[in-house]
């Protein structure tokens, strides 16, 4: 069903050109490899659009700003078009607090449980 999903996407988003852009600029992929240390099966991947090739959560995420910061692409735009592809909808950091903030939620629940001494 995901794959459903992911396919009907493919055909609802546009295919990027980041490889012309790259090569505009001059840029080899062994050049980005050598300033990022992303393997170049994943800067691979990222120029052809076949993102379920990456390693997946936050390590995707970070090789998709990497790249698209040396090549010049919009960094943001290239996220959302991920996402997109992927269908991903909500944005990594949405799943609510992460374990420090879950402590710091429970400190301030026990701090409004048990009143004042008077």
């Amino acid at each position: 069903m995901a794959s459903d999903q992911r396919a009907a996407n493919n055909k609802l988003t546009p295919q990027l050109n980041l490889a012309l852009l790259r090569e505009k600029k001059k840029i080899s992929l062994r050049d980005i490899e050598d300033e990022t240390k992303i393997s170049m099966r994943f800067l691979k991947a990222i120029e052809d659009e076949e993102f379920n090739q990456l390693p997946g959560g936050i390590f995707s995420t970070s090789y998709i700003r990497q790249y698209a910061a040396i090549v010049g692409h919009d960094e943001t735009e290239l996220i959302e078009h991920y996402r997109a592809k992927m269908g991903l909808n909500e944005p990594e950091d949405s799943h609510g607090p992460g374990r420090r903030g879950k402590r710091q939620q429970e400190k301030v629940s026990r701090a409004f449980a048990f009143p004042p001494f008077s």
